[in-house]
């Protein structure tokens, strides 16, 4: 179910995050299915694409009058974290989440998490280093 996150073409990866972030809205994945996806796309947060880290297409607000992100790697983790227990939110996710934030969050929402996301890294950094940690994922995942 990965595997689509890995596509050379950015735009690709974009709508499978989108998919995987409808997905889970719906309530379609169990727990340690949003476990595994959320370790394999968690390293999007840094992607230099928009489209891929925080989302492109545009939906309604809680308060209805402004526009959020709702696809991208910010949208799934934070759709993840309301179908996954607060221990589990506060104990797991947010401790392996810290890494790519500036700052403390409150909530894990996408406002939130869009607030406090660290910059990206430049594209030649992420187009060298990607395949090098995809190569260690896919053997951490066949041992």
């Amino acid at each position: 179910m990965t595997k689509p996150t890995s596509d050379v073409e950015e735009s690709v990866v974009a709508r499978v995050l989108t998919a995987l972030t409808s997905l889970c809205e719906l309530g379609l994945f169990q727990k340690m299915r949003i476990w595994e996806l959320m370790s394999a796309n968690l390293g999007f947060l840094y992607h230099p694409n928009s489209w891929i880290r925080q989302g492109a297409s545009q939906s309604w607000s809680p308060n209805h009058d402004l526009h959020c992100p709702i696809s991208g790697a910010t949208a799934f983790i934070a759709s993840a974290a309301q179908h996954l227990p607060s221990s589990d939110v506060w104990g797991i996710l947010y401790p392996s989440l810290r890494h790519f934030l500036r700052s403390d969050v409150r909530s894990i929402d996408e406002f939130s998490l869009l607030t406090a996301l660290k910059p990206p890294v430049c594209r030649f950094v992420f187009g060298v280093s990607y395949p090098f940690l995809h190569t260690i994922t896919a053997r951490k995942a066949s041992v």
